[in-house]
């Protein structure tokens, strides 16, 4: 929603938006029938006829079996803004915007972060996903498993991510009509 003001030489606005957004992924149980196929001209020189007789140089194929992915974020954003008419000749555009962006919750909690540093380790959001994964991951005898960290143990919400909080976003701009002239305006920002 938005609100304007006009007010003497200032032209106010000011709003805001909420967003909700949810996803369900279709694509995470099962085969994906979709594929893909390359051709690349490395069997004959020349990637249509390559794909005219058949020759791929790569086929992919998808098979998951984590269920579907199911979840939802919540954005916000505010801003206010002046259009400022300082004299006839010149106009300042003044202005304000923050925003969330959330993060990601899935439903079930069967997410996972892999961390390459300190020699690569596993994120997950809490232990009940740890029973989800693979054995070798699973198995506190295994070396593997001591390289599997809840979010609590490195002091990060459930959501493995933290919310970014500093998205503010300066609007300055002007626009100056040269010499009292309507045919020369100079614009920047």
């Amino acid at each position: 929603d938005n609100l304007s003001w006009v007010t003497g030489a200032h032209s106010l606005r000011t709003g805001f938006l909420y967003t909700r957004n949810s996803v369900r992924d279709g694509f995470g149980r099962g085969l994906n029938n979709r594929g893909a196929y390359r051709f690349d001209a490395r069997q004959t020189g020349n990637a249509f006829t390559d794909f005219m007789l058949g020759l791929p140089a790569r086929v992919d194929d998808q098979v998951s079996t984590r269920g579907d992915l199911e979840g939802n974020s919540n954005d916000f954003a505010v801003f206010a803004q002046d259009d400022w008419r300082v004299n006839p000749s010149l106009t300042l555009f003044l202005g304000l915007r923050y925003e969330i962006t959330g993060i990601f919750k899935e439903t079930s909690g069967l997410v996972a972060n892999f961390q390459a540093e300190d020699g690569g380790y596993h994120i997950i959001p809490n232990e009940s996903v740890r029973s989800q994964l693979p054995p070798g991951l699973q198995d506190p005898d295994s070396i593997y498993s001591s390289r599997v960290f809840t979010a609590a143990q490195l002091d990060l919400p459930e959501t493995i991510l933290e919310t970014d909080k500093n998205n503010f976003s300066p609007r300055v701009g002007f626009a100056w009509r040269v010499g009292n002239s309507d045919k020369t305006v100079v614009r920047g920002g």
